[in-house]
């Protein structure tokens, strides 16, 4: 699998138009027919970002043991995910202590050893792509679970505090306001008719609203509110989910908020429909005000 955003010298972070532009530049045929099947419609793009950062895990892992020019990791699409060895060794090394750290603190070496040999073993005879990438992840949900589910109190007689991920991407410059990403989906082509959608929002944090098909779950649109603004759109007659991710400090488009990002959905559906002359469109306010309909529930991130 290639790895399109470094064909393209993009970064993953990039939104749908720098893609199309890019994809305007770039002089390989296959890759502008690949990136413009898979990075420009949104479900194929979040499925293929999944398998990319894997791909990305196991090149890293692999230049950690030192096997970035074995006879196993070879060829052009092998090259996309080779490494520069100081910044692999640092991940592998992670990866390695993690495992150990499972080991000691709930003394179920019996099932990681085996484990952490057999990926190690694959990594070195250099296993099929699907093959690793399938086990990278049951091996990561295994040890995430492990994180979440084990005590912080004593463990065989020490105190053991519960360990903590440390978010330190750089934060990045917000959107401007009101900037719209508009996703090649099903319903874009079905409907030829927008209506008006106005949200407004209060000061003290910024919003990322977006809508998703009922019907297929797609990603019709995201826009970008500065707090305490109201911003117009026009939206593709359909019904669609609404949801918006809130917080102060910008990350992009893949970790919006960062981790004090608060997530949250409309409890109703919203339907932009033509009655008779006229289309029908909605004015929603993302905070409280005396007889508001507008209800919301929070969700996790992975529902956003």
């Amino acid at each position: 699998m290639r790895d399109l955003y470094n064909r393209l010298r993009l970064q993953k972070t990039c939104s749908t138009e720098e893609i199309r532009v890019a994809i305007d530049k770039c002089g390989n045929a296959r890759i502008r027919e690949d990136a413009t099947a898979v990075l420009l419609r949104a479900n194929r793009r979040r499925t293929y970002d999944r398998v990319h950062s894997v791909l990305i895990d196991i090149g890293t892992l692999r230049a950690g043991l030192g096997l970035n020019h074995s006879d196993n990791w070879q060829g052009a699409e092998v090259s996309d995910y080779t490494h520069e060895s100081v910044r692999a060794r640092s991940v592998y090394g992670q990866f390695v202590a993690k495992i150990n750290a499972a080991n000691r603190e709930a003394r179920v070496s019996s099932f990681f050893e085996p484990v952490k040999r057999f990926l190690f073993g694959l990594l070195r005879v250099g296993g099929g792509f699907v093959v690793l990438a399938v086990f990278l992840v049951v091996v990561s949900v295994i040890l995430d679970q492990f994180d979440e589910t084990r005590s912080p109190n004593t463990v065989g007689g020490n105190v053991s505090s519960h360990a903590q991920v440390t978010f330190n991407k750089p934060a990045l410059k917000p959107p401007a306001n009101g900037a719209v990403r508009r996703f090649l989906t099903s319903a874009t082509f079905l409907s030829e008719e927008n209506a008006p959608l106005e949200i407004r929002t209060s000061e003290g944090a910024d919003y990322l609203v977006k809508l998703e098909d009922t019907g297929t779950n797609e990603n019709i649109l995201d826009v970008f509110i500065r707090g305490g603004s109201t911003t117009r759109i026009q939206v593709p007659l359909g019904s669609y989910i609404l949801k918006y991710a809130v917080g102060k400090t910008w990350y992009g488009y893949n970790d919006f908020f960062g981790p004090d990002t608060g997530y949250s959905k409309a409890d109703s559906i919203f339907r932009f429909s033509r009655e008779g002359n006229q289309v029908r469109g909605y004015t929603v306010t993302l905070y409280s005000v005396t007889n508001g309909n507008l209800r919301t529930s929070k969700i996790s991130p992975d529902n956003f």
